[in-house]
């Protein structure tokens, strides 16, 4: 007897074929029996203004403090040349630039990556993984998360081995700067309607001209930073935003240390360890590694009750489905050229290449594939709609992002507070036509996709 979800999978098969081109053994391991109470992309959007609220309110105060403390340092950085502004390092002509992400198809472009000659931008979180590739140069971590600790670095001997360029704002952790002695490049971050970011930060950090809106994903902001350099075409690696086969996150791998001695400071105890973690935090200790192993963590699956069935039918949650709107919302911003290469995820609206062509042709060659202006205004903002999100555009360059269920009754409100200081840069009617338009469109896509629910619910 087939499941619920079986049911809706082969309905959305018959629908749209050319976003289930899937292995049986991806077909087995979604068909699983979730029932109609799993959540769906279209009916499951959650508040960006929500999200961002909640995370101001767990790390501003920590943000705070950090980019108080961090002044000094940052002020010697920039001055002594150990570190520089983003926009100091923008590259004078523009060449593909891979943005890597935590899903598991980064494993299938892990032995390949040794080879690509071009930049890398990834988190934090992939920054041991990459150097286990064998790529070595060219590299740009991104720090963006004020929690961000040192965990994320330990797992190689000596970062300053390599070509790796620490990209970093002031709100990080002050600990970071004691363990990374490698090249750093600094962003602010920015929030137009939170004074410490508008103000306090753009004073005191007048030296860092670059800036990046928040948006709570460091997906986005590499993608954003990528874009600032100069950078294009911007090509989509572990970009999976889902957990097809049934996998979530990519195989981590770090360089840990397996023979460590300790010696206290205060007692002269020596002590030794095998597993970094057994170390105690709370001691003021001489720490010595004498060998390190290459070590692999697997990427978990997704927990049940988190499951959201994505448009393409893969299985995803909440949380990327908030990622993958912010990856929007920034390539809304930049229009630059993307191409995706995590084509088991759920990002089904951008142009595709895969990994081995991206490698074997160095991101060349791909300009047929790339949207045009017109194409990218289209699918980028018919999918924020779809999440109750709309541009606004100003006559010259230039847009803003409202959030909202009901923009037939909201945007004229915004549009107006706009026109005070668009100073004629703003075409009212126009925009509001083209919101309603994309409103109407996102009620049908729902509404359709309702009744396939429906229908399938009565089989």
């Amino acid at each position: 007897m087939k499941t619920d979800y079986q049911k809706i999978k082969e309905q959305n098969v018959k629908l749209h074929p050319e976003n289930y081109e899937m292995t049986s053994e991806q077909k087995k391991l979604q068909a699983v029996n979730t029932g109609l109470t799993m959540p769906t992309e279209r009916n499951l959007v959650h508040s960006v203004a929500a999200y961002n609220r909640n995370t101001k309110k767990a790390t501003m105060g920590m943000e705070i403090l950090h980019s108080y403390y961090n002044h000094k340092q940052i002020w010697e950085d920039i001055h002594e040349g150990t570190g520089r502004d983003v926009g100091q390092a923008r590259i004078e002509t523009p060449e593909p630039a891979l943005i890597v992400g935590s899903g598991q198809s980064l494993d299938k472009a892990h032995d390949l990556l040794k080879d690509w000659k071009g930049a890398i931008f990834s988190s934090t979180s992939q920054a041991t993984t990459l150097i286990h590739t064998g790529k070595h140069d060219r590299l740009y971590f991104i720090a963006l998360d004020p929690k961000l600790n040192v965990d994320e670095f330990v797992g190689m001997d000596d970062w300053a081995k390599y070509d790796a360029t620490l990209v970093i704002q002031p709100c990080i952790a002050p600990i970071i700067f004691d363990i990374w002695k490698n090249k750093k490049l600094y962003f602010r971050i920015m929030e137009p309607m939170t004074e410490f970011y508008t103000q306090n930060l753009s004073i005191a950090y007048r030296f860092i001209p670059t800036f990046l809106y928040l948006f709570s994903c460091s997906l986005s902001a590499q993608l954003g930073l990528a874009a600032a350099m100069g950078y294009n075409p911007l090509i989509l690696v572990g970009c999976d935003f889902g957990a097809p086969n049934n996998k979530y996150r990519f195989t981590r791998w770090d360089c840990m240390p397996t023979d460590i001695t300790t010696v206290n400071k205060e007692t002269g105890d020596k002590k030794h360890y095998t597993h970094f973690s057994e170390i105690p935090k709370d001691l003021d200790l001489i720490t010595t590694v004498h060998k390190r192993e290459w070590q692999s963590t697997t990427g978990d699956a997704i927990p049940s009750e988190k499951e959201v069935m994505s448009n393409n039918g893969v299985i995803t949650d909440a949380l990327q489905l908030y990622y993958k709107r912010s990856l929007f919302c920034v390539a809304r911003l930049d229009m630059k050229d993307i191409i995706n290469t995590s084509t088991e995820g759920i990002i089904t609206e951008m142009p595709e290449a895969t990994i081995e062509e991206v490698i074997e042709n160095q991101g060349q060659g791909l300009e047929d594939r790339y949207l045009t202006t017109i194409q990218k205004q289209h699918v980028y903002e018919r999918y924020l709609a779809s999440q109750h999100t709309y541009a606004v555009r100003f006559k010259e360059k230039g847009i803003r992002f409202i959030e909202t269920t009901d923009p037939v009754k909201e945007v004229p409100g915004f549009l107006a507070m706009l026109k005070k200081t668009a100073k004629g840069n703003l075409n009212i009617p126009k925009n509001i036509k083209r919101i309603t338009g994309l409103k109407e469109w996102a009620v049908y896509q729902k509404q359709l996709h309702q009744q396939l629910l429906k229908n399938t619910s009565q089989k």
